[in-house]
């Protein structure tokens, strides 16, 4: 039964997601299907929503940047991007404000 779910979650990911988001918004389900959504889906999911977190708040840093200093060197968009923790990129973004110049906040990112 659980390789057969397997097969069917992994098919229907969209679909499994939505249960999985009703769910905890209270949504009760069989005691096997709870036991499924916590131990293998629910790692899964709670992952991508933070680096979607993460994505939009290395946006936010990105159009900060741009905004103040206007270019931004491939080399810093780079890095911005590839950081996936959410509060990391929210100190981020307060050094944005808080540098004069371009080096200051290449400093900080490093």
């Amino acid at each position: 039964m659980d390789a057969y779910f397997q097969v069917i979650a992994e098919a229907n990911a969209e679909t499994v997601e939505e249960l999985y988001m009703r769910k905890k918004k209270g949504v009760i389900l069989t005691e096997k299907l709870d036991a499924i959504f916590y131990e293998r889906l629910a790692p899964v999911i709670d992952q991508r929503e933070a680096w979607g977190e993460a994505r939009g708040k290395a946006a936010m840093v990105l159009t900060a940047l741009r905004k103040k200093f206007k270019r931004i060197p491939k080399w810093i968009e780079k890095s911005v991007l590839a950081m996936s923790d959410p509060i990391a990129l929210e100190s981020l973004l307060e050094h944005v404000f808080d540098s004069n110049t371009m080096d200051e906040f290449a400093t900080a990112l490093q």
